[in-house]
This record gives structure tokens, C-alpha cells and sequence, in this order.
């Protein structure tokens, strides 16, 4: 299973399609909040405007489709654990988004 925030799996999109081709039976879960909210939680800790924190997602489940990988947004903790168990039993990666608006 991964885990990454919206902007941090933005640096490893293209290896969803090595797990694609491999068939991988991966659930990959994107936390997508819009923002990189830990630096701007730093920055904002430590007095200093946020900048360049946010910006504009991919639309993360057509990215998925169009590599081939099944993709679904979840909305709450009970979907989230069903799909990543449907993930672990279906061929190849899952990309499970789940919004922070809908937790």
C-alpha cells in the first residue's frame, strides 16, 4: 500500500504505470487537501506568509483510468477501508482519493 499527499504523489506519477504493467495489486491512497500543507503549516508556524503552497491538482482518477489503473474517490473511513480491500484483491494498482472535505 502507499500513501502520499496530492502534491507528493504529483513527483511519482509515472510509476504507476510500472505497477500497471506488472499488475500489481497496489492500493494507492491520495491524501488531496489541494495544498502542501505541511510546509504552509511550517511557514505559518514560524511567521512567515504562505507562499507557493498552493496550486492545481491533476484530476487524479482520470490520470489513473488513462494509465490503465482502476481509481476511486472515497468519501469517509469506511469507504476508504473497503477500497483499499478491494485493491489487495484486484490485479493490478487502485488509486483510492480520499478529500479531506469528505473526512
Amino acid at each position: 500500500m502507499a500513501l502520499a499527499g496530492d502534491f507528493g504523489l504529483q513527483f511519482t506519477l509515472q510509476e504507476l504505470m510500472t505497477a500497471v504493467e506488472q499488475q500489481l495489486p497496489l492500493p494507492i491512497v491520495v491524501w488531496n487537501n489541494q495544498a502542501l500543507a505541511q510546509i504552509r503549516d511550517d511557514m505559518l508556524a514560524a511567521g512567515i506568509q504562505p507562499v507557493g503552497v498552493a496550486g492545481r491538482n491533476p484530476d487524479f482518477l482520470a490520470f489513473a483510468t488513462a494509465c490503465g489503473a482502476r481509481a476511486a474517490r472515497v468519501r469517509g473511513p469506511e469507504a476508504l477501508i473497503e477500497g483499499v480491500r478491494a485493491a489487495l484483491a484486484t490485479p493490478g494498482p487502485t488509486l483510492l482519493e480520499a478529500r479531506d472535505t469528505d473526512f
